[in-house]
């Protein structure tokens, strides 16, 4: 008999793209808002899809059987995590799988390592 059906929690953080649509409602506003600043909203933009595409690889690398979970950083605090909870985080800096508690669980495949999703470290 298998024993349960591990649970994958995908912890986000939101992008740097993310926080200016937060902050100005649309991309033209923030486009205009960066362009005051000096800045490129394409550079934000681009860290914007390389995170979407580290996270679409995390996301297809959970076998289809494990039930999964996804909250965002700002939430954690009203998550309820089970035991057995195999924690991944994909963040702006790099993606780490880890075993909920320090506990050893089932193997995580491991995704190709992505790490080309940084986005600029000033905050906006």
């Amino acid at each position: 008999m298998a024993g349960p059906v591990p649970r994958v929690v995908v912890v986000t953080r939101s992008t740097s793209y993310e926080a200016l649509l937060e902050r100005h409602a649309t991309r033209g506003q923030a486009q205009f808002f960066l362009e005051n600043r000096g800045e490129d909203i394409g550079v934000v933009e681009a860290g914007h899809q390389r995170f979407q595409q580290a996270l679409a690889v995390v996301l297809q690398s959970i076998p289809p059987r494990w039930r999964r979970a996804q909250v965002d950083r700002r939430d954690l605090d009203r998550f309820l995590f089970e035991p057995e909870d195999i924690i991944a985080a994909v963040g702006q800096r790099r993606t780490a799988c880890l075993p909920a508690a320090g506990r050893r669980g089932p193997r995580v495949p491991r995704p190709e390592r992505v790490n080309e999703f940084e986005t600029p470290s000033r905050r906006i």
